[in-house]
Order: structure tokens, then C-alpha cells, then sequence
């Protein structure tokens, strides 16, 4: 069995504008190779609408902390209305898409339970004593550095279509 704890939920960017999904691809996959996460691309699809593409890019990152506990950063973008377009910076033209962008980003800690005893009644109710009043499990030990990942992440995502709107202006 698996025991799930959100550490960071619900941050959402969304964006109306020219950006390259090839950068934002490319920028996932840097990010999880520097920070040692692994990545597992959960859903992907593409379909084709008169008003232009319709993407789902759902991706977890995953770092294993120790035999039991999992540290995960989801990210789920829904990119609506997508056309590709081509920006001409300096002598050079670029193949882009313009869209709205609606990006969610969520971070939370996995426990795994190796034994059986782990899941009786009992072993919970000395758990959640010893927690609340002797001291905090080693379980919640990780969500700062859950948190931070997540915020890290984030905060990428974020400055990748920053950096789009200055593209432009350019």
C-alpha cells in the first residue's frame, strides 16, 4: 500500500501568447536531470480542432529518498488553441505556437508500506499518538525538501514563458 501526502498543491500559471512547446519539452527534461528526479510522461495527446490543437501534458517527476518514501512533483499543462507561427528575430525566423497555456504544478511525498503489520489498526493509532505528542514522524521529515523542489520547478516553468513575452518585445 501507498500512503500519499501533498506538500505544495495548486500552483498555476496561465498564459495567453507565442511560446515554443519544443523549449518547454526540452526545458522538463534539464530540469529533472539537474535536480536527479526521474521523469514518467503520465498522459500525452494532441488533437486536431477547427479553432487549432488542443495538447494534454501530464509528467511526474519522481526522486526516491530512501527504501519507503518517494518525493514526487506532478505537472499537468492543457494548452488550448494552438497554432504554430513563425517569429523572426534578429535574421533568423523561428517555428513557434501561440495558444493559452493552463499549467498546474502540484508536489507531495509517497510512503510506501513494505509489511503487512503496518497496515492494522493498532500500528496507526500508536503512530498518530507518537506524532502528535513525542515527535514529528520521519515521514514529514522530507517536505521542506519536497516543498522547495516543487517551488523550484515552479518558479522554471514560470520564467520559461516569462522569457517568451520578452522574445517578443526584442
Amino acid at each position: 500500500m501507498v500512503e500519499k501526502q501533498f506538500v505544495a498543491k495548486n500552483f498555476k500559471i496561465t498564459y495567453q501568447g507565442v511560446f515554443s512547446i519544443h523549449d518547454f519539452y526540452d526545458m522538463i527534461s534539464k530540469w529533472a536531470h539537474d535536480n536527479r528526479f526521474h521523469l514518467e510522461i503520465k498522459d500525452q495527446y494532441e488533437h486536431n480542432l477547427p479553432e487549432g490543437k488542443e495538447l494534454l501534458y501530464s509528467v511526474e517527476l519522481y526522486r526516491h529518498v530512501n527504501v519507503q518514501i518517494v518525493a514526487m512533483v506532478r505537472l499537468h499543462a492543457r494548452m488550448k488553441e494552438v497554432r504554430d507561427v513563425s517569429v523572426a528575430s534578429g535574421h533568423r525566423k523561428h517555428r513557434m505556437q501561440t495558444g493559452k497555456v493552463y499549467i498546474e504544478v502540484d508536489g507531495l511525498v509517497e510512503r510506501h508500506k513494505l509489511y503487512a503489520w503496518e497496515n492494522k489498526p493498532y500500528i496507526f493509532f500508536f503512530r498518530a499518538w507518537m506524532d502528535r505528542f513525542v515527535h514529528k514522524n520521519l515521514f514529514e521529515g522530507h517536505f521542506g525538501e519536497v516543498s522547495s523542489a516543487t517551488r523550484s520547478f515552479y518558479d522554471a516553468v514560470k520564467s520559461l514563458f516569462q522569457k517568451e513575452e520578452t522574445k517578443l518585445i526584442a
